[in-house]
């Protein structure tokens, strides 16, 4: 009797907090950072991190607001600024259009802004903040969804996909653009340009970027 009881309980509790583990985890932000971690695995696993300078969630000031950008690569074959995007249905869009079209199971469409254009904004950006020529930075776009529910349905760039195409987009980047010296003064500039990681920085951005649109 006493362990029927207590195996109640323990069922009791535990429905609670599986719910609350769901909510949390399907949270536009929580996916964000769980795109982030896919993407940031990837390149670790990937890349010589000696040669591929990974810089996670730079956030920083411009003239009228700031820019935060999921994942920044400083290389000598050049700077590559990636945006994830956790997104689990069809996908349909084209390389100039504003918004794409996300169909998620049951048929449900929803709008979202154009992330290749989302990625030109960060690589102007970047490119005025760190004073690198937008010649020698290379905009990627990667989709890290459930495999079977993640899918592209039209054609798309070739820095445009999967964490796979990303890969195999920067390894065709084989020309040196920048020198040892150049990529070191990158780095340094961006430890003391970028806002430090956190909520608070976030909190302040969100502000930002609503301020931009009232």
């Amino acid at each position: 009797m006493i362990e029927t009881i207590i195996t109640i309980i323990k069922t009791i509790w535990l429905v609670p907090f599986l719910i609350l583990i769901i909510w949390y985890f399907k949270k536009p932000s929580t996916k964000g950072k769980v795109g982030e971690f896919v993407t940031n695995s990837v390149i670790k696993i990937s890349f010589d991190k000696d040669k591929y300078h990974l810089v996670k969630d730079l956030t920083f000031k411009t003239h009228h607001s700031s820019t935060q950008v999921d994942e920044v690569i400083i290389s000598q074959y050049g700077i590559f600024v990636i945006e994830t995007k956790n997104w689990n249905g069809w996908i349909f869009g084209s390389e100039h259009q504003a918004e794409w079209t996300v169909v998620y199971k049951g048929g449900k469409k929803y709008k979202k802004l154009n992330p290749i254009l989302q990625n030109k904004g960060h690589i102007k950006a970047i490119a005025e903040k760190f004073n690198i020529p937008e010649s020698k930075i290379f905009s990627i776009v990667v989709f890290v969804g459930d495999v079977d529910k993640c899918k592209i349905k039209t054609k798309m760039p070739d820095n445009v996909g999967y964490p796979s195409t990303m890969r195999k987009y920067i390894e065709s980047k084989s020309e040196i653009l920048l020198s040892k010296i150049n990529v070191e003064k990158i780095l340094k500039d961006i430890a003391i340009k970028r806002l430090p990681r956190g909520r608070e920085t976030d909190i302040q951005h969100i502000e930002n970027i609503r301020k931009m649109h009232r």
